[in-house]
């Protein structure tokens, strides 16, 4: 038994309290008060320090009654040393408004839209930047959404931009409903800001669909601002930003027919990924044919947004029409490759930027950062284990769609002779290899003699 929460994540809402997990709409799991306390001794104060012995031991602590979270699977990269834990949270998951312009079927959204939960509605960008600076450096991820919707806050884009600015190298995504980006200035400043990733909540093709859940929501605006965001994006080339339409599956929503339109008005819209979530707010509103363990569930899992990974139901259907945004022509210089025992291996190979977006440069594994990979495979094909993985040098600036870089590639052959294959890819760090979005590696024969 393992929760990973108070290992690696400070949820934080807009009064400033810091509680555990993202299941707490209520506040009645509280960890600390960030008004009064800094990140540091609410991290590592007498809550959430027995919360992560407790898990260490084996033990579900009795604070976690009610809260699914301690039941879910963790990874095994979450089981960090105490020691390291200390140092502070590897993500902040930020709340900047509980309000919301929508009132969804879920018992606590009145309570938190007539602020009866939390002590202060909007948190402000002092709020934030005082609480951001504070994090330390084991941050990896901003997450700027929680409960409410956060755009409804003026300064959230100025607290993304405010967080770009100080830690370059962060992870930063945010969840809207999507309604409030109507002006051609909330766009801009959406676009502009330094987001990473962003995550449009439509659950229905049609408005009768759509309001069952969405109460007070008007599905034609909210694709209407879909659309300009993922237009302005393209149009600016954006470093960054990733956009997502998720599409909960209730009980009403589910047939192929609706669920297919869904997909084409998001392969027209050009949004970059497309998911299916399993609806957790109330089990009777939930789809009964996609329940996990039934033929309809598997046939759609690969889309499904729960278990992980770059789940995305448009990648069944990468075709012309809808080209993938990742995509590359790789060209090496040489055709095979031979090499005595452990000696240095380098050769040039050309990536042309067939896709439509451009390729982030850097020269650290940071999630997003695009580099020229390679897999080693022992014999003559492919496939079975990897030997090793490693990149190419970095690209010195950004590739936009059309352009091309030359990338060096160095590596040491492997020591035991015999043959090998060597599989170049382009890998968008920390998301995934190109050939996953529907692009083609390059193989190359390697031949290692005496």
């Amino acid at each position: 038994m393992m929760c990973h929460w108070p290992f690696t994540t400070l949820v934080v809402l807009s009064d400033l309290t810091a509680v555990c997990g993202c299941t707490d709409p209520d506040k009645r799991r509280p960890v600390g008060d960030l008004n009064n306390n800094s990140v540091s001794e609410v991290w590592n104060g007498p809550v959430l320090s027995g919360l992560r012995e407790s898990f260490e031991r084996g033990i579900a602590p009795q604070f976690c009654d009610g809260c699914f979270l301690k039941d879910v699977p963790t990874q095994s990269g979450c089981r960090r040393p105490l020691s390291d834990v200390a140092a502070g949270p590897q993500i902040l998951q930020f709340e900047p408004c509980i309000r919301c312009n929508l009132r969804c079927p879920t018992p606590h959204c009145e309570l938190n839209n007539n602020s009866q939960t939390r002590d202060k509605a909007l948190a402000s960008i002092d709020d934030f930047c005082r609480v951001f600076d504070q994090v330390g450096p084991n941050m990896e991820i901003l997450r700027l959404y929680n409960y409410g919707e956060s755009f409804l806050n003026p300064a959230a884009t100025e607290m993304i931009a405010y967080a770009r600015g100080r830690r370059p190298d962060i992870y930063i995504d945010a969840h809207t409903n999507g309604l409030v980006f109507t002006t051609d200035e909330r766009r801009r400043q959406l676009v502009d800001c330094g987001l990473d990733y962003l995550v449009f909540s439509i659950d229905g093709a049609s408005q009768e669909s759509y309001a069952r859940y969405r109460r007070g929501g008007d599905l034609s605006v909210v694709l209407d601002n879909l659309a300009a965001i993922t237009k302005l994006r393209d149009q600016k080339s954006s470093t960054r930003l990733r956009i997502c339409w998720r599409y909960i599956l209730f009980n009403w929503n589910d047939s192929d027919d609706e669920m297919n339109r869904a997909l084409e008005m998001a392969r027209e819209i050009g949004v970059d990924q497309f998911t299916w979530h399993l609806n957790g707010a109330d089990d009777a509103l939930s789809s009964v044919r996609f329940r996990p363990g039934t033929p309809d569930f598997e046939r759609i899992r690969h889309g499904v947004w729960d278990f992980g990974g770059w789940a995305n139901a448009l990648e069944e259907k990468i075709d012309s029409r809808y080209p993938s945004r990742l995509l590359a022509q790789i060209e090496p210089n040489v055709s095979q490759l031979v090499a005595s025992p452990g000696s240095r291996i380098s050769f040039l190979a050309k990536a042309s930027n067939v896709g439509n977006t451009r390729w982030i440069a850097g020269d650290r594994q940071q999630r997003g950062v695009v580099r020229l990979g390679y897999h080693l495979f022992r014999g003559g094909e492919a496939c079975g284990d990897v030997l090793f993985e490693g990149r190419g040098a970095a690209f010195e600036s950004d590739v936009k769609a059309g352009d091309s870089v030359e990338v060096c590639v160095n590596l040491d052959a492997p020591r035991q002779p015999g043959e090998y294959v060597l599989r170049l890819d382009l890998v968008d760090e920390d998301i995934d290899w190109f050939t996953s979005f529907g692009s083609k590696s390059v193989c190359l024969p390697l031949i290692v003699q005496n």
